[in-house]
């Protein structure tokens, strides 16, 4: 009997071992990598799909103020596009640059804050700078997801992730080519 009760409690010990061990090695990761600016997000349970995110200049928006410009002097003033998406936010232009700074939301979901500033030289260059939060809901595999993305532009600077309602979880970037 003894000799029964001593292999019971081994069976147990090593079901809970394996147990573990398969919930290790099946836990979703969730990670991302960067090319030029451009967010792809992985996973090891979406199999080779990615979720990717551009950084958008808010093109609708520039248009708009540039077109009526005496609506730049209206901050509060929502503007809404044929396409569903808005903006709400403050613009200031003059000969040289266009500045916006205010929530674009698409018909997505997804939502830009804009602190941006772009120069409207037409015979050179043209410059973009500022900053840029991205939030957007998705689903992949059945679950809800929302990244949240930070631009510097043209640099990436925090990508998170969110799953359903749980913990907003800051991802590490991924080097394909390194060891580790």
């Amino acid at each position: 009997m003894n000799q029964l009760v001593k292999y019971l409690i081994f069976g147990i010990i090593a079901l809970v071992i394996v147990s573990l061990a398969v919930s290790f090695v099946t836990k979703e990761r969730i990670y991302y990598t960067t090319i030029e600016g451009i967010v792809y997000i992985h996973s090891n349970k979406w199999g080779d799909e990615t979720m990717e995110f551009h950084f958008q200049y808010p093109h609708y928006v520039e248009s708009h103020f540039l077109e009526n410009p005496g609506a730049a002097a209206n901050p509060g003033d929502a503007v809404m596009f044929a396409d569903g998406s808005s903006f709400s936010g403050t613009t200031q232009l003059s000969a040289q640059s266009i500045g916006i700074s205010g929530t674009y939301s698409m018909p997505t979901g997804a939502k830009w804050e804009y602190t941006l500033t772009r120069s409207l030289n037409l015979g050179g260059l043209v410059g973009v700078s500022g900053s840029a939060d991205f939030e957007m809901p998705f689903t992949k595999n059945n679950k809800r997801y929302t990244a949240y993305i930070s631009w510097s532009w043209p640099a990436v600077t925090a990508v998170c992730m969110q799953q359903e309602q749980g913990e907003k979880v800051k991802l590490e970037r991924h080097h394909f080519d390194s060891i580790f």
